[in-house]
């Protein structure tokens, strides 16, 4: 289990990182 958690955490960090970068390429796509 705290392997999963910490599998899950590291991805939840590179998705969010990687949504935030999108997000801001679409802002300035706009």
């Amino acid at each position: 289990m705290a392997d999963l958690a910490e599998l899950e955490e590291k991805i939840g960090y590179k998705f969010g990182k990687r949504e935030y970068l999108r997000r801001a390429m679409t802002h300035s796509s706009y």
